[in-house]
């Protein structure tokens, strides 16, 4: 969902395009073909660069879409199993939680391109997360498994 406007944005499930709707209107107001890529399972929007970004199943990818007419820009590969996406615009970093077992983090360059910079190992089927825009910090609920309670685990960006 657009912070600043009415868009919001939907992944098609099983198809190749996102659709977008006006939340004034309450109705569709276009469809995006993502291509090759098909089941878009996260999407998130980094506002200050005018991205709209998707973590793909198949192929397992990260991309990204011109947020003015759904022109895709570029994508990188990612995790299979996506969970969350999530753009910290103000450092340049989108976090993606993959089910497997860890976070993604992918930084965005001058020319708007991104790419990945590192992961995080947690725990497989962590992917529920909520990001600070103020501290930059993610909060990521790891859930229980045999020998481990569940936990929350906070991860601050690097100065």
């Amino acid at each position: 969902m657009e912070d600043d406007g009415t868009r919001l944005f939907v992944g098609a499930v099983g198809e190749s395009r996102i659709l977008v709707a006006d939340r004034g209107d309450n109705k569709q107001t276009a469809s995006w073909t993502t291509a090759s890529f098909s089941d878009p399972a996260a999407l998130a929007i980094d506002a200050g660069a005018g991205r709209l970004l998707a973590a793909f199943r198949s192929p397992a990818s990260l991309a990204w879409f011109d947020l003015a007419d759904g022109t895709a820009k570029g994508n990188t590969p990612a995790c299979a199993e996506p969970g969350q996406l999530l753009a910290d615009g103000d450092r340049g970093l989108i976090y993606l939680t993959c089910a497997s077992g860890s976070v993604e983090i992918y930084g965005r360059d001058s020319t708007g391109a991104y790419a990945k910079q590192g992961s995080i190992e947690t725990r497989p089927g962590a992917t529920a997360a909520l990001l600070s825009p103020t501290s930059g910090r993610l909060y990521l609920a790891v859930p229980a498994s045999a020998g481990h309670e569940a936990e929350i685990r906070i991860y601050a960006p690097g100065s």
